[in-house]
């Protein structure tokens, strides 16, 4: 991961030299219209590091979670092509493991307020810097038999038999990113983006039932993500 983050930065400087390079001569060519409204759905990719989690998976004969996570979810931003932006961002996904009657699941929402700079516009194409801010949420969901009824399973929880558990935990979020849009036809934009995920927990960490779990993985982590947007506006 510590390579994901260096390149991360090496992406930020070099798109930092090209707004100083041609910060004037770019502004001179948006006579009269510096203004961007625009949103839409995006699917991307989390590479979030699960050993420690898929450590303790595998010795309790749980199958290992795959470090990449498809997410699915949408922004949308409002401001200057060239200069500040503002909005909101959104994005969820889950992986899944399956070894004979045993799964688990691990799913992961963060969500927040979005700031972007705009750096580059022209010729249909879009640079900026941006940074999202909010919470985040992740659930672990774990089960070794298959499900009885509905009466049954409360009775079975009632009786300390059921063998499933629902963990969850909320962190804070803060998601530096670089992105690259470009306009398709009219009011349609394709746009790429590459962020890195930083979380602090929130609380005591992991919780069943609001009652807190002592320990655990993924305290703190940072996961590159990688996504697509589609997006409608101008």
């Amino acid at each position: 991961m510590k390579k994901y983050l260096l390149l991360f930065l090496l992406l930020f400087f070099i798109i930092s030299l090209v707004q100083s390079i041609e910060a004037k001569s770019i502004g001179r060519e948006l006579p009269g219209f510096n203004f961007k409204v625009e949103g839409g759905p995006s699917l991307g990719l989390l590479n979030l590091n699960l050993d420690d989690l898929n450590e303790t998976l595998t010795n309790n004969e749980f199958a290992a979670l795959s470090d990449n996570i498809f997410l699915f979810g949408g922004e949308g931003i409002a401001g200057r092509k060239l200069g500040n932006r503002y909005g909101i961002f959104r994005q969820s996904g889950s992986t899944v493991s399956r070894q004979s009657d045993k799964r688990a699941e691990l799913d992961i929402t963060f969500a927040g307020l979005l700031y972007e700079k705009g750096i580059y516009s022209r010729d249909g194409i879009d640079l900026s810097l941006g940074c999202m801010i909010g919470r985040g949420r992740m659930e672990l969901a774990l089960s070794s038999d298959k499900p009885n009824n509905f009466e049954g399973i409360v009775g079975e929880v009632g009786e300390g038999k059921h063998d499933s558990v629902l963990m969850e935990k909320s962190f804070a979020a803060l998601m530096p990113r670089v992105k690259g849009q470009y306009a398709l036809k009219n009011l349609v934009n394709i746009g790429v983006s590459a962020g890195y995920l930083l979380s602090h927990d929130l609380g005591g960490g992991w919780e069943i039932a609001g009652n807190s779990v002592s320990g655990g993985p993924l305290s703190r982590f940072g996961a590159l993500n990688l996504s697509v947007k589609l997006s409608f506006g101008f």
